[in-house]
């Protein structure tokens, strides 16, 4: 289920969109896509597992995810081909040439990024993991055990927040505009910017 969910997401992710998108920028979305995906499919596994539901037989099991597979196989085709076919029109009607190679190029390039920022996210959930079990096994000393684990949790979680906040998120953003600015509005050589306000 969550690889399931966290492919399905990431299919999603790299749908044909009017907003122009860096490789790398492109890779941390279908990374973070995949990633959020992959966790909601763990969660509601251990959630159906948890409440006693009935679960499928090996041989139907089996073929159900056999179906899931080969509808997200058919789902990646359709989103690449859809996406390829606007990226030429796209050019068509700028005039502009398109180069097939150079879109693949870019492809693969994002998906090298979406892998680091999995791993990224798969090793930070791990952290986030040990800093909730030292947390409720601290406040388990002072408390019971279920209070222990929920004000741990809440307690190590608004730390982690904060700073997320101020470090990383923050970094980040500032990084991509930064990147984006590089990218997208850099001013062309022997090009001199406004110095005072003019009506349009």
């Amino acid at each position: 289920m969550g690889i399931f969910l966290g492919l399905l997401f990431f299919i999603i992710s790299i749908h044909p969109s009017l907003i122009p998108r860096p490789f790398f920028m492109q890779g941390a979305i279908s990374g973070t896509s995949f990633f959020i995906g992959y966790m909601v499919g763990i969660s509601l596994r251990s959630l159906w597992l948890y409440l006693e539901l009935p679960y499928p037989k090996p041989t139907s099991h089996l073929l159900i995810k056999k179906i899931l597979y080969g509808y997200l196989a058919l789902l990646l085709v359709l989103t690449l081909r859809s996406s390829y076919t606007a990226q030429l029109v796209l050019h068509s009607n700028l005039e502009l040439t398109f180069s097939s190679s150079y879109y693949f190029f870019k492809l693969i390039k994002s998906l090298l990024v979406s892998i680091v920022v999995v791993s990224l996210l798969y090793y930070l959930s791990h952290f986030f993991l040990l800093g909730f079990k030292k947390t409720s096994n601290f406040f388990h000393k002072y408390i019971p055990r279920r209070v222990s684990r929920v004000l741990g949790g809440v307690f190590f979680v608004l730390l982690l927040f904060f700073a997320i906040n101020n470090t990383l998120v923050s970094g980040t953003l500032t990084l991509l505009n930064s990147l984006n600015a590089a990218v997208d509005i850099a001013t062309p050589t022997g090009t001199e910017l406004p110095t005072r306000a003019e009506k349009s």
